[in-house]
């Protein structure tokens, strides 16, 4: 299962990577308008990858720990919590590459101190409290409050955010998708690898929903 959390953070490595110059680019040309519309459909991509593999230990979160023994069981919230931390993080985008790629390099430094400072007090308040989940909840607000006060800055600056219709219909294809596979392994009981597999499955309607212009877009994007 480090295996979806490797995915996962590559996908949304691999995408910044690619759109830290494109996003220099387009600021300087002042053509914000394409800047905002890849900037939602790169976002969409990004937090379907994410609410896929957020799904799939929120569903087999026990079963994932097992495997490593018995004595790990208890760790299964604090895994749903570390996952919901990467949604959240996929989830504002590339917030923080817009803020540095349009002359604001300055505003990682402050957020970096207020993530430290409410990231010591929340782990110093929290984990005599609740123990490793207290742990994973501070890490949790700290990725939390520092993409919200990007997403907030981003606003502020460019009047831009990443959200959208298709952006709530991801999150819908999501939740059906959880749902039907959560009823079906209440129903039948399958072994929790084949419902894992089943489950990644289903989930593929996440990405073949996605329009076909989006995607034509993106591929000449890449290969500008």
């Amino acid at each position: 299962m480090d295996l979806l959390f490797i995915l996962a953070s590559l996908i949304l490595v691999a995408f910044n990577t690619i759109f830290a110059p494109t996003i220099s680019s387009l600021y300087y040309k002042g053509n914000m308008h394409k800047l905002s519309y890849m900037y939602k459909s790169i976002t969409k991509w990004v937090v379907a990858i994410n609410l896929i593999t957020f799904s799939l230990i929120l569903l087999f979160s026990k079963d994932i720990m097992h495997l490593f023994g018995a004595e790990y069981m208890p760790g299964a919230e604090a895994l749903i919590l570390i996952a919901l931390g990467e949604v959240v993080n996929a989830a504002t985008g590339a917030v923080g590459l817009i803020n540095t790629m349009t002359g604001h390099p300055e505003y990682e430094i402050y957020i970096g101190i207020v993530v430290i400072l409410v990231g010591g007090f929340t782990n110093y308040l929290l984990i005599p409290i609740w123990g490793i989940n207290g742990a994973a909840l501070a890490s949790l607000a700290s990725v939390w409050l520092s993409n919200i006060i990007r997403l907030a800055l981003v606003y502020k600056n460019h009047k831009m955010h990443p959200y959208n219709f298709e952006y709530i219909k991801v999150i819908g294809a999501c939740i059906i998708s959880f749902r039907i596979v959560y009823i079906l392994k209440s129903i039948f009981h399958i072994s929790w690898n084949i419902d894992l597999f089943l489950f990644s499955g289903v989930y593929l309607i996440i990405i073949l929903g996605l329009s076909e212009v989006e995607k034509d877009i993106i591929k000449r994007w890449q290969n500008s």
